[in-house]
This record gives C-alpha cells, structure tokens and sequence, in this order.
C-alpha cells in the first residue's frame, strides 16, 4: 500500500513539474510547479534529467552508392559497374531505371548485412539481395561463362550532418549460384 502511494505521490510530482505555466501563468500553478521541482531535486531527481534515451538521430545521410557485380566460373565476368561513379564524385543528372532500381534494391540489404545488424537473410527486406544476384546468375553472359558464384562489391558514400565531410564504407559479399547462401565480405 505505501509502495502505491509512493509511486502515485512521485508520478503527481511530475505531472506537477511538467505544467506549461509560460502558456498559463496562473499563480498557484507555478507555485505548484515550483513546489514539485524542488521536491524532486531533493530526491535526486533533476527536472528535465533525460530518463529514456530513445535512439538518437542520425548524424549523416546517404551521398551516392555504386557496384560492381562480377561473375565467377570458368571466366570471370564483370555483369555491372558503375564503381568508377563513386571514385571520380559524378553525380549523373539522368539514369538508367534499372541501375536506380538496383541501386534501392541492393542499398538497403548490403547496409545491414556490413555494417552489422544481424539480420536474417529469409526476411523480406533481404530478398532483393537473392532476387538480384540469381538474376546475374542467370543473365545469358554468366550462363555461357558457367558462373558459379555473383560477387557484389559496392561502395556507400555518406555526407555528415555535423561537418559537411564525405565518409566512404565499403562492403559486399557473394551468392553460391548453386544455393540461395551470401558471404559477407569484411573490407
């Protein structure tokens, strides 16, 4: 019972302590704002203390990705590149719609398989990583080179929020044409 009380009495406090009295300065709301503030300063509660972090906001944002898609049998195979995109800084005012497609396709699963956030590769948001590399399993050049394995490489160009400089992560990894398995590859 007092425990409920307590715990009644300390959300009462912060209620109190939250009260918009610039938008309604009626005097005993301040006081009463005033009052609850200084009581839990006491109990070691600082008004405006961060009490859940959340997650934070990001501090960059995508400048440009490109690959290069090569494929690996008999003959290596280069399917797609527009790497050369990425080190040369060329912003290309028009596009093929599939390179953009591609491009959305791939970005989002490769982020997450690099850069760590464990992701199951049967989940939905990952199929585009399969979808693709079994289509450049199965582009006529790879069939008449007998590619066994689609190796992705690309590179992710960041701009940050807090300084305007440019970050370059590079990342990819390949698919066994035989079996629907990724490798992720550690730069």
């Amino acid at each position: 019972m007092f425990g409920l009380a307590s715990l009644t009495f300390y959300c009462g406090l912060l209620l109190a302590s939250s009260l918009p009295v610039v938008l309604v300065p009626w005097a005993p709301l301040v006081a009463l704002k005033r009052t609850s503030q200084a009581i839990l300063h006491m109990i070691g509660v600082t008004p405006g203390l961060e009490v859940f972090q959340g997650q934070g906001a990001g501090h960059a944002i995508p400048h440009m990705t490109c690959f290069r898609v090569t494929g690996q049998g008999a003959t290596d195979l280069i399917l797609f590149d527009n790497l050369e995109r990425c080190r040369t800084g060329r912003v290309d005012g028009i596009r093929d719609p599939f390179e953009v497609f591609q491009l959305k396709s791939l970005t989002g699963p490769l982020v997450d398989l690099n850069l760590g956030y464990r992701r199951s590769l049967v989940e939905e948001s990952m199929q585009p990583l399969f979808l693709l590399s079994d289509y450049y399993c199965h582009v006529p050049e790879a069939e008449r080179a007998k590619v066994r394995w689609i190796d992705i490489q690309a590179d992710y160009i960041g701009l940050s929020l807090d300084d305007g400089s440019k970050g370059r992560v590079s990342m990819g990894g390949r698919r066994n044409c035989a079996r629907p398995t990724w490798e992720i590859r550690r730069p």
